[in-house]
């Protein structure tokens, strides 16, 4: 290996790794036990919304008002944004370790929309910015995975209960959060067939201001033996088999307690939420490796408070809020959509999350699938800050009911089909609704055609 291939791999080693692969891998290097991969795929996206609120990822993102330009005009979009590429390393067994690196990039990086000042709307589509999806590191010996870096959370078992929608993930109701993180993950054999998987990880807290890690934790059982299709809009259709996981995520945040005078008093506020999600073949394979004629349902539920981190878009119509006896400008240290300051005395609350999502796949042959789907969001506390502080750029303000929403929906109807093994068409009907807290619900319909070139 000549100088600059091993420069290639020290600085790839150090930045990437793969737990596994959502597409096939072509192999760009395979020598002396060290092998180099490239997948990934080409996507093109057409789609048509009959409001004016919406990009490629729709997510937990609020419709707008009726009687608004926004909310009583559509638009068409054309997009390739969501293409990616990854490139993995795995590296040489030694003494029983397996280790393995990935860094992956798509082109939906941070820009702001070109509705307010920023880039163009050519240079926002056919110029897109560079983001990191995953760079991260792998390790397994003897049953155990260790992991390091940025991808999935744990919470939630990401991204194994994910809605396949063909709209760009996440849709409203899914965990969805790639993150820094170190973890574990055992797996224990059960008998021929059952595997139960424990796994725990310290992840980049929600707030740096809160002091400590995210603390993530989940066991999962699975029924190798009972398995059915199931497939993402852009990865391969395979067996995925029958699975119940548990999962819970500890959170701390840090707020000045200005009910007593003083913004060096800090309130120190604890959260918590859990997930149950589940994978069941309804129509299961008959053979090993089939998806035929296989009907697959997935679900997933969660609760808890201040995790709306994990619901992108969400902010329950919340903005900066301006930390009560504090000098003007002084805005809590907090995103959207997890909490604050929820009256003129200063109460603080953490939003209250409840989500449940289900989806129905149905591949009629190993070409085809169909997938049914519903997410929804909800908040019950989301009104608490009707009349609260915000500080807006034309000064000090409250917050309005007409401004917050408590709940947000989804309903799709998709169909794709693969031409060739890598070349895929895809089409799908989906509304997103927002309910506001002064009873005004909102709906936006989407039409979509998208087609896909993985490699």
């Amino acid at each position: 290996m000549n100088l600059k291939i091993n420069f290639v791999f020290i600085v790839l080693a150090l930045t990437t790794i793969v737990s596994r692969m959502a597409f096939a891998d072509v192999v760009l290097f395979d020598k002396n036990d060290w092998k180099v991969s490239l997948n990934g795929f080409v996507e093109m996206d057409m789609f048509y919304d009959t409001t004016r609120s919406l990009i490629e990822t729709a997510g937990n993102t609020p419709i707008a008002r009726k009687g608004t330009e926004k909310g009583d005009s559509g638009r068409t979009q054309f997009s390739i944004r969501n293409s990616r590429f990854a490139l993995g390393v795995y590296a040489p067994e030694t003494d029983g370790w397996k280790s393995k690196g990935y860094f992956e990039i798509d082109f939906l990086g941070y820009h702001p929309d070109p509705s307010i000042d920023g880039p163009t709307e050519a240079s926002f589509f056919s110029n897109p910015t560079l983001r990191v999806r995953h760079a991260y590191m792998t390790a397994e010996k003897n049953g155990w995975k260790f992991i390091a870096g940025q991808t999935w959370s744990l919470f939630g078992w990401q991204p194994d209960y994910v809605l396949a929608s063909i709209s760009v993930n996440p849709v409203t109701g899914t965990l969805y959060q790639r993150t820094q993180k170190v973890g574990a993950m055992k797996n224990f054999s059960l008998n021929s067939s059952q595997v139960l998987q424990a796994a725990a990880a310290l992840e980049r807290p929600t707030q740096r201001d809160g002091r400590i890690p995210n603390l993530e934790a989940g066991v999962r059982w699975l029924e190798q033996d009972r398995a059915s299709g199931f497939n993402g809009p852009n990865s391969d259709i395979k067996n995925q088999p029958l699975s119940i996981g548990l999962s819970g995520t500890y959170r701390n945040f840090s707020e000045p307690d200005v009910t007593s005078g003083s913004t060096d008093t800090q309130l120190n506020l604890p959260s918590y939420a859990f997930a149950v999600d589940t994978l069941i073949p309804i129509l299961a394979s008959s053979e090993k490796g089939q998806v035929s004629n296989t009907l697959t349902l997935t679900g997933e539920f969660t609760m808890g408070k201040g995790y709306g981190d994990e619901m992108v878009g969400f902010t329950g119509g919340q903005h900066e809020t301006l930390a009560v006896n504090t000098t003007p400008g002084s805005n809590i240290d907090l995103d959207h959509g997890l909490g604050g300051y929820v009256n003129s005395a200063g109460t603080f609350e953490l939003l209250d999350l409840r989500t449940w999502n289900a989806e129905l796949q149905y591949h009629p042959d190993e070409k085809m699938f169909v997938t049914l789907g519903y997410g929804q969001l909800w908040s019950s506390n989301i009104s608490d800050f009707v009349g609260a502080p915000v500080k807006t750029d034309a000064g000090m303000s409250t917050y309005a009911a007409s401004a917050l929403y408590d709940r947000s929906e989804v309903k799709f109807m998709n169909v794709g089909y693969d031409c060739t093994s890598s070349l895929r068409v895809a089409g799908e009907f989906s509304q997103f609704t927002t309910q506001y807290v002064d009873g005004m619900a909102t709906h936006d319909n989407r039409y979509m055609l998208a087609s896909y070139f993985r490699f």
